[in-house]
């Protein structure tokens, strides 16, 4: 029994010490790959419901791509990449945040938007004639309810 767990405890070193050799100087795993690896898992998923042989050479692809990225060691592109897709994902998650919130409160509150800077305001559902006067550019305008 002692063996088998001297067996094993050496097994795990040496496969521990193996990718730390080889991830060493590499780019590793980032908000991007974690996207791409659940495009992958969604893919495969359809794939094995709907039984759609074309979309495995893209889930290929996507997955050789995922796995370049953490491979590489070039980390100022794939650092690059990664800002640009958490910018888009910062907005897209700020514009449905905005829509879950219009849905919460659409009893309450009208969405508008200020013809000047393009903010989004919340006004009050009263119907009528306001002025409304956007906190961000300090611009007054009209809004009909």
């Amino acid at each position: 029994m002692d063996n088998l767990k001297y067996f094993w405890n050496k097994l795990k070193y040496n496969i521990s010490s193996l990718m730390h050799r080889l991830l060493a100087g590499r780019y590793g795993i980032d908000h991007l790959y974690r996207f791409l690896t659940v495009i992958v898992y969604i893919l495969l998923f359809i794939q094995i419901i709907f039984k759609v042989r074309h979309l495995y050479l893209l889930t290929m692809i996507i997955l050789f791509y995922s796995f370049f990225r953490a491979f590489s060691k070039n980390h100022q592109a794939r650092h690059k990449e990664n800002q640009l897709f958490l910018q888009y994902q910062r907005k897209f998650s700020s514009w449905f945040n905005l829509q879950i919130r219009k849905l919460k409160e659409r009893k309450g509150y009208r969405f508008k938007v200020c013809p000047h800077c393009k903010q989004n305001l919340r006004v009050k559902n009263i119907k009528g004639r306001h002025t409304v006067r956007c906190p961000k550019c300090h611009n007054s305008f009209e809004v009909r309810i």
